[in-house]
């Protein structure tokens, strides 16, 4: 047989020849992708463990940052102020006394106008007649929804005179 040369796929050195336990070396090999292998997993945990503890460090810091503002705002001035942003009180059913109250007042008055015109519009148009058709018992006084005065808007005030 010729000699193979360099290049050749056959080529082993010299010194490669004359080794006499390949079992070995190829248990090592194997020995080192499995190290190289855990390393690596080993490199992901450690990176998840780094992002996840920057992250409950971020939201511990965003907690403290909380109760330190809500300890802030109880010793303000803010925290002793119970006021209403509206004119009405919702626990007492009474309108605060001032221009908005009277404003809100007018409006809701002029809500259950409207609704009592309705009321009485669709009972007229619901009975034509003064009776009952099929019993013809005459309807009872008070059917009628009793309608509120419309209330009255305030004359404007003129400034400036």
């Amino acid at each position: 047989f010729p000699e193979a040369g360099t290049g050749s796929c056959a080529y082993t050195d010299e010194l490669d020849r004359f080794t006499q336990n390949q079992a070995e070396q190829e248990f090592e090999q194997r020995q080192r992708n499995t190290d190289k292998y855990h390393a690596k997993i080993q490199q992901r945990a450690d990176d998840n463990f780094d992002r996840e503890s920057q992250r409950w460090q971020t939201i511990e810091a965003k907690y403290d940052r909380d109760v330190a503002r809500a300890i802030d705002l109880k010793s303000s001035a803010f925290s002793t102020r119970n006021k209403n942003s509206v004119p009405y009180n919702p626990l007492t059913l009474k309108y605060t006394p001032g221009p908005e109250a009277d404003r809100q007042m007018r409006e809701t008055q002029g809500i259950y106008h409207r609704a009592a015109l309705r009321s009485n519009k669709l009972h007229t148009h619901m009975h034509s007649q003064s009776y009952n058709l099929l019993t013809n018992e005459d309807y009872p006084l008070g059917t009628m929804v009793h309608v509120p005065p419309k209330p009255v808007s305030p004359p404007p005030v003129l400034s400036g005179f």
